[in-house]
């Protein structure tokens, strides 16, 4: 192999690593973009409306809501709302769904198990 060609090899390798490297940064603001979004959303009150929901939380607060009473396993949600069937989507769904939990829009009503936390499930 010539220098020549060596270079070559190590300059699109360095570009594609160059591309790869700005690609997972992207990935790391969009996540740091939301999860600030989700610590600023609202706590649940009884006149709270959906819409206060930041981006797909209230696709995701809605696909519990309309589970009913007895609620629906995470999984389910995933499924509902058409997400691609990745360990990293399935996480980010059932990540929602603590968030969901922990700010009173949700209850956990068993392990994996996702109720609605107002008085019916309508």
């Amino acid at each position: 192999m010539s220098h020549l060609t060596r270079d070559k090899v190590v300059d699109e390798w360095l570009a594609e690593a160059e591309l790869a490297v700005r690609a997972a940064r992207e990935v790391v603001a969009a996540a740091e973009r939301e999860l600030q979004a989700a610590q600023r959303f609202p706590k649940w009150r009884p006149e709270a409306d959906l819409s206060l929901l930041p981006r797909d939380y209230p696709k995701t607060a809605q696909a519990v809501k309309d589970a009913g009473l007895a609620g629906i396993r995470a999984i389910e949600v995933h499924r509902l709302l058409g997400r691609p069937d990745t360990d990293g989507s399935r996480q980010n769904v059932r990540n929602r769904l603590q968030r969901l939990s922990r700010k009173g829009w949700l209850r956990l009503v068993s392990r994996g198990v996702y109720g609605w936390a107002g008085t019916s499930a309508a």
